[in-house]
């Protein structure tokens, strides 16, 4: 066993002395009243580096204001904001001030504004060039499963013409045997879009273009109608009252000819035959709900084949007027609400004085919280929570209370844990310490102190407790330890020693007594508990018992 130094002193100075001699490694075990040392690093020279600079952010921020000021380089507010987030209170106490208000005004960044201009400026040249060169919406009704296709001679007239369909892949043939025995023969392709009074609206589209392959006698002249229903001179009943607006063209030789759709007319014929109002003349293509493509009104006689491709109706997405206006609103919208933002902007700097004491008081707080997290860290074992030496020895300098009499001290050691470490790995082993932890914690009451003394060995400090008092909790504890469930289905025992303070008696002795202790139970078979010192207590198979009538531990 280490040796230990405890003079007469005061009882603080014990503790310094003997927390500070004693080795603190992470892994041990004590086998047969031998120590077995595990070498970790050590960080109490980092802690003590920390701890300094801490110290020194506390005295810089006891500074007047005026000095902390006037010294060091300055730097607008949202750089220290951002040192402040970032944690570098040292980089904002030594090295940085906040400017005057002509530097700030230099360095001011972009403000909420200026990015809504930015967004709006590249969003209306990118919306201007996308409906220019993209933007595009197409209508295919060869294929389109919406559209209900049949083909129709001028028999239901009086003539005498014929027509069949074939498809051929994706294209479709009409072959019409045309005659002339009426003045307006015909076959036509009908596309229907709708068998009620709602069709599609081809107001947003700008052209429409044919991909057709004619074959037969000449001119080869197709008509395109756009039946369009209008509630005011429409019928569902009769197809003739839906507004016909119609074109005619010569089919190139290429097969493809684009139509833009304001060419479309409202049919003359159509207008005598339904007794139009003039009013009511004027083409609209909002609602169709039938295309047709029938042979040109002059075509001579014989048999026609019409190999139909496709019909698609192009247009964008937004249509043009519609996108003018919407940007137009936008621009309008900016520039009145510009001096409203600009004039809140204005309010929010004249508070820039109290932002500025804010942002002082800010950096005591954080100096606080980084102080605190500090000291916590300096204090606490990472992996158990519990205290390390550090914390025991602030803990007994700054309580006075803990080191009242009556006091006992439980050393505590995990039976046989480097035999754990070696057998499932040293995760395990930290499981083990964890759950160890968590049970003795469980176990103890609040103003009771758990101490990680060293690898496996903890220390317990148990004011007002005297010698009994400490073996009922040494029990109690022993026994949580049967009862607790261990990773890797392991089943882990302690020893404990136990050692109550006497009367004007070092607290660096009752450690070193309650070692002694530990090294007995040790010695006996561990997994037992052995008070130091004691002989009035019945030892009962090298394991202490408890009597009947004594005070109780709570």
């Amino acid at each position: 066993m280490a040796s230990q130094r405890v003079g007469r002193d005061a009882p603080g100075n014990a503790v310094v002395r003997l927390l500070g001699e004693r080795g603190g490694g992470n892994d041990g075990e004590r086998q047969g009243g031998k120590e077995v040392a595990h070498a970790v690093p050590c960080s109490k020279e980092k802690r003590q580096y920390r701890t300094g600079l801490v110290v020194q952010s506390i005295l810089a921020a006891a500074l007047s204001t005026g000095e902390m000021l006037q010294s060091g380089v300055c730097a607008p507010p949202q750089i220290v904001r951002y040192l402040l987030r970032r944690g570098n209170i040292q980089g904002i106490l030594t090295g940085y001030r906040p400017c005057p208000r002509s530097v700030n005004a230099i360095a001011r960044p972009l403000t909420p504004l200026h990015y809504l201009l930015g967004i709006l400026l590249v969003a209306t040249v990118g919306l201007l060039a996308w409906h220019r060169y993209g933007m595009e919406r197409v209508v295919e009704l060869v294929g389109w499963k919406r559209a209900r296709l049949e083909v129709l001679d001028d028999r239901f007239m009086g003539g005498t013409s014929k027509v069949s369909l074939e498809r051929r892949g994706d294209a479709l043939t009409m072959r019409c045997r045309l005659t002339h025995t009426i003045q307006w023969p015909s076959c036509k392709y009908m596309f229907y879009l709708s068998d009620t009074a709602r069709g599609l609206d081809l107001s947003g589209f700008d052209t429409v273009t044919f991909d057709i392959r004619y074959k037969g006698p000449g001119p080869h002249t197709v008509r395109s109608l756009l039946l369009n229903y209008e509630p005011a001179i429409s019928k569902l009943d009769d197809p003739m009252s839906q507004k016909i607006n119609e074109v005619e063209f010569e089919v190139p030789e290429s097969g493809r000819m684009r139509v833009p759709l304001n060419v479309y007319h409202t049919a003359t014929w159509w207008i005598g035959y339904m007794k139009i109002p003039l009013a009511e003349t004027d083409m609209r293509i909002d609602n169709v709900t039938r295309v047709e493509l029938l042979t040109g009104s002059t075509n001579a006689a014989g048999e026609h084949e019409i190999e139909l491709r496709s019909i698609r109706f192009h247009g964008k997405w937004i249509r043009s007027e519609h996108l003018y206006i919407g940007l137009m609103a936008a621009w309008i919208v900016c520039a009145v609400s510009w001096p409203l933002l600009s004039a809140v902007q204005l309010r929010r700097q004249l508070r820039h004085s109290s932002q500025r004491l804010a942002l002082l008081s800010e950096i005591n707080h954080a100096l606080q919280l980084e102080a605190r997290e500090l000291v916590e860290q300096a204090n606490t074992d990472a992996l158990t929570g519990a205290l390390n030496r550090q914390g025991l020895r602030g803990v007994l300098l700054s309580t006075s209370s803990l080191l009242a009499s009556p006091m006992a001290v439980l050393f505590v050691d995990i039976d046989h844990f480097k035999r754990i470490n070696d057998r499932h790995g040293h995760d395990i082993g930290d499981e083990v310490l964890r759950t160890f932890a968590n049970t003795v914690h469980g176990g103890i009451r609040s103003n009771d102190k758990l101490v990680r003394w060293g690898g496996e060995e903890f220390l317990i400090v148990c004011p007002a407790t005297t010698a009994d008092q400490a073996r009922q909790l040494a029990e109690k504890l022993r026994t949580a330890l049967h009862a607790q469930a261990w990773p890797a289905g392991l089943d882990v025992t302690a020893s404990f020693g136990v050692a109550a303070r006497e009367r004007e008696e070092d607290i660096g002795t009752v450690i070193k007594r309650a070692d002694s202790a530990l090294y007995d139970a040790k010695a006996a078979g561990r997994d037992c508990v052995v008070v130091a010192d004691v002989d009035a207590l019945p030892l009962l198979d090298n394991r202490w018992v408890a009597q009947s009538g004594g005070p109780a531990y709570d």
